[in-house]
């Protein structure tokens, strides 16, 4: 059996890998789209999405009704019902997914902000972008309520993600996602931290504050040496040309 899942069922599978390899970095063994088998079966049935938890070692459980999944052509797309399939045939750049090995393939961290900008609020888009970029992860089933993971390095950067959409420019989402892109920063440590910070940068339009360019958890040395205190300080939030940090 062999897939490439991409959207949501990429990104709930992404979490959970960030949540098992912890403070590892995640093997990032990059490829294209394939053309799914789902050998031993003849045919997709509504059984296959409990086959697929169980046989291909997913590390989380897909339990939303539609799988999302990548095809390299046209005539490669299951017909089903609890599929939703996206034809990548000449869109995304080369090795724009990942392989993580047992016949799984997931769209890498760049194109998974492209693919989840159409479907999500410039809000929480910005907020993804934050954790692909930072040190934090959602959980893979409840990424509102669930457990986070803390401590795990980036997956991306927003310098990657914007190489990414110089050569994207036909994939559903690169435009939103450009929009998006101008107000994310590298290296959130946490939800909170990552809400407070888009709700300062996004435009009003969007319900954020238009405070200016940000930046993430500088090291911030003391101009004035105190008895006693640290030589440097790490606040959680900076206004560039603004001597103002948010914790």
């Amino acid at each position: 059996m062999e897939l490439t899942f991409n959207k949501r069922s990429a990104l709930a599978i992404m979490r959970a890998l960030r949540a098992k390899h912890e403070r590892e970095r995640i093997p990032m063994r990059r490829t294209d789209a394939k053309s799914p088998d789902i050998y031993p079966m003849r045919r997709w049935t509504k059984g296959c999405l409990k086959r697929v938890n169980t046989e291909m070692g997913l590390p989380c459980n897909l339990a939303d009704p539609i799988l999302d999944i990548a095809v390299p052509n046209r005539n490669d797309r299951i017909r089903s019902k609890t599929v939703s399939c996206t034809v990548y045939a000449n869109s995304a750049p080369p090795d724009s997914f990942i392989d993580i090995g047992n016949g799984i393939s997931i769209s890498s961290p760049e194109l998974l902000f492209v693919e989840m900008a159409e479907s999500m609020h410039p809000l929480e888009h910005l907020m993804l972008g934050h954790e692909l970029c930072g040190t934090f992860s959602r959980n893979d089933a409840d990424p509102y309520n669930g457990p986070i993971t803390y401590d795990v390095p980036p997956l991306t950067s927003a310098q990657k993600i914007t190489r990414f959409l110089e050569t994207a420019h036909y994939i559903h989402g690169s435009e939103q996602a450009h929009a998006n892109l101008l107000f994310l920063n590298d290296n959130a440590w946490s939800p909170t931290e990552s809400l407070i910070s888009a709700l300062l940068r996004l435009p009003i339009d969007s319900l954020g504050h238009d405070m200016g360019k940000l930046t993430l958890n500088p090291r911030t040395p003391l101009e004035t040496e105190l008895p006693g205190a640290k030589e440097s300080r790490v606040p959680d939030i900076v206004i560039e040309g603004a001597p103002i940090g948010i914790n």
